[in-house]
């Protein structure tokens, strides 16, 4: 299917030349696996390490939950960990986006599932920054734990620009996925 779409694209017009967006695609990749290794990084070390103030040598490491998680140090590693284990699969389908695009598949089915797949993560990760802390202070506080004295939830910027990013990500995938619809129709009538 790519090998066909590359070809139809130097038949139809030869001065289009995919190499350079491949070669972006590759670099881009890579970075968005660094990415992951560092996400995975940093869920191990707030599970290792826990939160707070940290000293490793000349380095000062400064790792704090949600503050409106003022209970257990174990429910903000929870909440903390559900975010970054929701970004870590939405740079993963970032990753198998970017790889489709590095082999000459733009505008497959391909690309577009893993483009929405990565708009609802964002989407996701910040419905989860919102409603999982009171979500588990409720709990905590049925099960008993002290220092909890009310529920609250809180929005700030980046949970809204996680949602404006994800929303216009899914809309652009839904809209390559009608005009690929289209196309396929228009295909078959001719």
């Amino acid at each position: 299917m790519v090998q066909i779409y590359r070809e139809t694209i130097n038949m139809t017009n030869p001065s289009i030349n995919l190499a350079k967006p491949v070669r972006v695609a590759h670099w881009m990749r890579r970075v968005v696996e660094v990415g992951v290794v560092l996400l995975v990084a940093v869920v191990a070390a707030l599970w290792v390490i826990g939160q707070g103030q940290h000293q490793l040598g000349h380095v000062g490491i400064a790792i704090h939950g949600p503050k409106s998680l003022p209970g257990p140090p174990l429910l903000g590693l929870l909440d903390t960990s559900a975010v970054l284990l929701v970004l870590l699969y939405g740079l993963w389908r970032l990753r198998s986006l970017l790889r489709c695009f590095e082999q000459g598949d733009f505008f497959g089915l391909a690309p577009v599932l893993h483009l929405r797949a990565f708009a609802l993560t964002l989407v996701l990760a910040a419905v989860f920054d919102v409603l999982l802390p009171p979500l588990l202070e409720l709990g905590a506080r049925f099960a008993g734990a002290s220092g909890i004295a009310g529920v609250s939830a809180e929005m700030d910027g980046s949970d809204g620009w996680l949602l404006l990013t994800g929303g216009l990500f899914y809309l652009i995938g839904w809209i390559l996925t009608e005009a690929r619809r289209a196309a396929e129709d228009s295909a078959q009538i001719i």
